[in-house]
């Protein structure tokens, strides 16, 4: 059985059982939906785009956005964005993007207008929080936590259960987008690292496994693993292993 509202855009390559699909909705292209899917009221799906079972999208957000193109922007993902993939059980907030090419495992949520680029890996149980925006082709390793506001930069990865506090902030470029051998160099974050509120962590840097970094730190230099670690610039004050 299946619920389709009189008003929504229906054109799904594939649906299962128990889809519902609310008021305005609009769903195009190669779209494939499992059971038990939920789709809100001003829901876009558009592209190659596989919802699995037991999904909820709530009102306004944007599955399968296109990136922009444009002559003055120099340095744009050159990854795949085809297949936009929404794991089971997985929930995604209102006003949240989902680009093109982007990957949730299960149950994962996604807070309200969240950004989530192309190319991005999100494995199992990962929460992303309200207004959180993550860069292209960044990876999120299972039961990771990114709190509200913080801002992932492209080409990141993050290891398993890592936690990263509100407006955390993260750059991968050196050279403020200038010239053309732009290089860009996110972060590497070990499994179970702490990222406290605010911290600033600059291009390239890695933090190792089961490190903590302090509230308002600025990371310019690597951090080893199971160290504590704050200041501007942030050093290593403490080792954190049981002795």
């Amino acid at each position: 059985m299946k619920t389709i509202h009189q008003t929504a855009v229906f054109e799904a390559k594939s649906v299962g059982e128990n889809v519902t699909v609310g008021a305005y909705a609009v769903i195009e292209g190669q779209v494939r939906l499992g059971n038990n899917v939920k789709i809100h009221s001003h829901v876009v799906l558009t592209g190659l785009v596989e919802i699995e079972d037991n999904v909820e999208i709530l009102p306004f957000a944007y599955i399968g956005r296109l990136p922009s193109r444009s002559p003055t922007i120099k340095h744009l993902s050159e990854k795949s964005v085809s297949l936009t993939k929404i794991g089971r059980g997985t929930v995604i907030g209102p006003h949240a993007i989902l680009y093109a090419g982007c990957n949730l495992d299960e149950e994962c949520l996604v807070g309200d207008a969240a950004s989530i680029r192309e190319g991005v890996i999100v494995e199992s149980r990962v929460i992303v929080g309200r207004h959180v925006t993550i860069g292209p082709n960044v990876k999120i390793g299972a039961r990771s936590r990114i709190v509200d506001f913080a801002h992932i930069t492209g080409e990141t990865i993050i290891g398993e259960d890592v936690f990263i506090s509100t407006h955390v902030c993260s750059a991968n470029d050196n050279s403020f987008a200038s010239g053309d051998n732009i290089v860009l160099k996110g972060q590497r974050i070990g499994n179970r690292a702490h990222i406290g509120l605010g911290a600033m962590l600059l291009p390239g840097v890695s933090i190792g496994e089961d490190s903590v970094i302090g509230a308002g730190s600025i990371v310019t230099k690597d951090i080893p693993a199971a160290k504590l670690a704050f200041g501007q610039p942030a050093k290593a004050i403490r080792d954190l292993r049981s002795k």
